[in-house]
């Protein structure tokens, strides 16, 4: 498939109610791991985060652009 299709496939997902939601769930789940799930480590020189799941999760169910709306509006 190419890159312009799996764009166009991913942008058409995003008309279904089902996908919407779920993509709302994620962008909730982002951002309160990005305020309640953050591990400092040896002082403040490692700091881990998992804000980037929920947009992994995203891309993966749904393509590009729906990983790209979760990570621009978290």
């Amino acid at each position: 498939m190419s890159p312009v299709k799996a764009l166009k496939n991913s942008f058409f997902e995003l008309k279904d109610l089902r996908s919407l939601v779920i993509l709302a769930m994620l962008l909730a789940l982002c951002v309160v791991l990005g305020t309640v799930a953050n591990i400092t480590m040896f002082g403040n020189a490692v700091k881990l985060n998992f804000t980037g799941l929920p947009m992994a999760i995203a891309g993966a169910l749904y393509g590009p652009v729906a990983s790209l709306l979760v990570g621009a509006l978290a």
